[in-house]
C-alpha cells in the first residue's frame, strides 16, 4: 500500500496527496534552466521556513554554490 492511500484511507479522503501528478518538462532555453535554478532553492524561503537556501537542509545549494563539498551523486556543470 502507498502512503498516499494509507493517509488518505486513515483521514478519510481521496485524491492527490501532494498538488498533482509529476509532469516533467523538457528544458530547452539556458535561461529558463537559469530562473529555475534560481527559483528553486529560494521556494524554502518563499515558505518562511528558512531565511537563506543555506539553512534548508534538504537543499543541494550548498552544493551548487560550493559552500560544501557537494555529495557525489550532484553534478554541477565544472564538476
Amino acid at each position: 500500500m502507498s502512503y498516499s492511500v494509507y493517509f488518505n484511507k486513515r483521514h478519510r479522503r481521496k485524491g492527490h496527496l501532494f498538488q498533482g501528478r509529476f509532469k516533467p518538462i523538457l528544458l530547452d532555453a539556458n535561461e529558463y534552466l537559469i530562473l529555475l535554478s534560481r527559483y528553486i532553492p529560494l521556494n524554502p524561503v518563499r515558505a518562511k521556513m528558512v531565511t537563506h537556501p543555506r539553512e534548508y537542509s534538504w537543499s543541494s545549494y550548498p552544493g551548487f554554490a560550493g559552500k560544501r563539498r557537494k555529495p557525489d551523486w550532484l553534478i554541477t556543470e565544472g564538476g
